[in-house]
């Protein structure tokens, strides 16, 4: 029931070599594929590093741009704050000359007020003087 194999030479250890012929394995040729394994182990494994670096060297650049973002958001919060805060400064100014410059109107004129008021009361009492020097005397009086 088993099938026994026909061997030749070269066909438990061959290989094929550059022109599609069979050759036999030697020790060289177990150490040329194995160092092209290694070659290819180690470029690869080089490659996977660079792969990594580049990652990483994204991963910084978009950290140092985040960054910068924030920088730039940051300075622009303290900007309005500063613009805020001169705003409001100048509307109290404003406010307290508007004040100052009632307070001014105000005061003339409660001074026109009094003077026209002294004005009256000496109008009043000159023509109180005038009509009681101008009476005649009463009656009464000459009794």
């Amino acid at each position: 029931a088993f099938t026994k194999f026909e061997s030749d030479e070269t066909s438990p250890c061959t290989s094929l070599g550059p022109t599609g012929h069979s050759l036999p394995i030697t020790v060289e040729n177990h150490v040329s594929r194995f160092s092209n394994l290694v070659l290819i182990t180690v470029f690869l494994l080089e490659h996977e590093l660079a792969m990594k670096e580049k990652d990483n060297d994204i991963a910084k650049e978009r950290e140092r741009k985040e960054a910068e973002i924030a920088i730039a958001k940051e300075r622009e919060r303290k900007e309005a704050e500063i613009a805020i805060a001169k705003e409001r400064e100048r509307k109290e100014a404003e406010i307290a000359i508007a004040k100052e410059v009632t307070e001014r109107e105000r005061e003339k004129e409660q001074q026109i007020t009094a003077r026209e008021k002294i004005a009256a009361d000496k109008e009043n009492e000159a023509a109180r003087q005038a009509s009681s020097e101008s009476r005649p005397a009463s009656p009464a009086s000459f009794q």
